[in-house]
C-alpha cells in the first residue's frame, strides 16, 4: 500500500490477481484501513513529539474498550 500509494481495496486486488483466496480478517482490513487514512503513518510529527494520528488513536481507544469487556 504505502510504496504504490493505493488504498486498501487497491491493494487487495491487486494480491488477489495472484491468489484469488486471499481472504484476510475483518480486524485486519480495519487496520490497513487507517493505517492508509493515516498516510501509511500512525504518529504526528509535530515539533519533534509523537502523537498518534487521530483515526489510530479512535481505533486504539476501541480495542482498549474491547478487551476491557
Amino acid at each position: 500500500m504505502r510504496s504504490l500509494s493505493i488504498s486498501y481495496s487497491s491493494s487487495l486486488a491487486l494480491a488477489r490477481e495472484s491468489r484469488p483466496l486471499i481472504t484476510p480478517n475483518e480486524g485486519f482490513e480495519r487496520q490497513l484501513g487507517i493505517w492508509g487514512d493515516c498516510g501509511y503513518e500512525v504518529f504526528e510529527q509535530d515539533a519533534g513529539d509523537r502523537k498518534d494520528e487521530i483515526h489510530y488513536r479512535e481505533w486504539k481507544e476501541e480495542r482498549d474498550a474491547f478487551y476491557r469487556r
